[in-house]
């Protein structure tokens, strides 16, 4: 399921995304791994962001976007994609897949 953020994220800014991770009992779990990625409305990657790594994976984490990851390339308003795949142990399994989007709201500045 894709998720709208509510709050409009200002070009070249600094936004945080927090991601929190259950498994099939809604119960926090740390999950193995972690990786995100960002795309632009047209699905191209933003500022090289495919497949970063969460050097430490925890139940709850904080994505920092700034700067170019921010920036709307030709100037007008858009929609970014956070991706952020995942995968955890549980009793049903090992390896079992997270996968979850957010769309946020980019707004270009204007002079």
């Amino acid at each position: 399921m894709t998720t709208q953020l509510t709050v409009t994220a200002l070009e070249d800014s600094t936004y945080v995304v927090t991601a929190s991770f259950t498994d099939e009992d809604a119960s926090a779990v740390v999950p193995n791994s972690i990786v995100w990625s960002l795309k632009d409305s047209a699905g191209n990657v933003v500022n090289e962001r495919s497949a970063v790594e969460i050097a430490v994976p925890a139940s709850s984490i904080e994505i920092v976007l700034s700067g170019d990851d921010l920036d709307p390339g030709d100037g007008e308003d858009t929609y970014l994609m956070l991706t952020i795949t995942a995968d955890y142990d549980s009793s049903l399994g090992l390896g079992l897949p997270l996968i979850g989007e957010c769309v946020l709201s980019l707004s270009a500045l204007h002079p």
